[in-house]
């Protein structure tokens, strides 16, 4: 018969990312002098490197669908194999634990400043499962909500002899990688990037392609005013860009629509307000010079009324 310690009675959960990639997370000591350490052997990766959020895995943030917007659903997933380990024996996996996992979306992060209620966390299916007799058998898979941030996965449970494991937290960032931040005023004050009620300045991210267009923008609009004889062209207002790691740009803090795009880094708004009639014709040729057009009608050129146009790159 095996005698067990009172220290190694216990069991640590970790996970790591299947089918080939392997991460095991850091581990605290059970002695309190001693520091919690890492050893990663691969970790994936979805887009640009390194990733722009420090955490354990990565995924891309999802697309629902909604009444009002054209979207298609895009659900994104990532597998991942949840196992429980003797500290003092880390490389052997043990059988037979019990795991439940507990997501839960870390406030403020992934640009979204308010801290309403109901932001969806994404979901592990299953949730909870037993890691079998040779304790790698418990595989889950994770979908991304719509919302970028960082993800705590809350890891509790038994081994299995019934005495709790150490709970454990990984992190998960849902995000879009590689998105530039448009400067908050132009050269001369060509434009500018007016402040997201609930989100500050972390709406004014996109592709750096994108951004570049964006500061062409108002110079083409300057000389094509030029031409005609104004020579203090107004100020361009971009009010929406993109989050800093896309996803859902819930502009209301609702964690919902109205906005259906500015997630993927390729859209904005420009404000029309301080633009007079006769000068908009310029700043649509200026618009579309730069390799953007106007996908929503209600939203463009074409409806005097409006208080916006949307761009969307080519």
């Amino acid at each position: 018969m095996r005698w067990f310690s009172r220290e190694t009675d216990h069991a640590r959960v970790a996970a790591i990312f299947v089918p080939a990639l392997w991460l095991l997370a850091s581990w605290p000591c059970f002695a309190q002098t001693l520091q919690p350490m890492a050893i990663p052997v691969a970790a994936p990766q979805i887009a640009s490197q390194p990733p722009a959020q420090s955490t354990d895995f990565h995924v891309l943030p999802s697309i629902e669908t909604f009444a009002r917007c054209r979207l298609t659903q895009q659900e994104q997933t990532l597998q991942l194999i949840f196992i429980c380990i003797d500290p003092s024996n880390p490389t052997v996996y043990q059988p037979n634990c019990t795991i439940n996992l507990d997501p839960e979306a870390q406030a403020g992060s992934g640009g979204h400043n308010h801290t309403n209620s109901g932001r969806p966390n994404g979901t592990f299916n299953p949730s909870s499962g037993n890691t079998g007799s040779d304790g790698l058998q418990f595989l889950t898979t994770y979908t991304a909500p719509e919302i970028s941030g960082i993800i705590n996965i809350n890891e509790s449970g038994v081994d299995q002899f019934g005495n709790a494991l150490i709970p454990n937290t990984q992190t998960m960032g849902v995000e879009i990688d590689g998105f530039s931040a448009l400067p908050t005023s132009g050269p001369s004050g060509q434009w500018a990037v007016i402040q997201s009620t609930y989100h500050d300045f972390n709406n004014a991210y996109a592709l750096p392609a994108v951004v570049s267009n964006l500061e062409a923008v108002p110079v083409s609009f300057a000389n094509y005013l030029s031409k005609a004889g104004v020579a203090q062209p107004p100020i361009i207002n971009y009010t929406s860009l993109n989050l800093i790691y896309g996803g859902l740009f819930d502009i209301d803090a609702t964690w919902t629509p109205p906005h259906c795009g500015h997630r993927l880094g390729n859209e904005t708004d420009l404000g029309l307000s301080n633009i007079p009639l006769q000068d908009r014709n310029a700043l649509k040729s200026a618009v579309e010079d730069n390799n953007f057009y106007f996908p929503y009608r209600s939203e463009s050129p074409s409806n005097p009324g409006a208080n916006h146009w949307h761009l969307k790159a080519q």
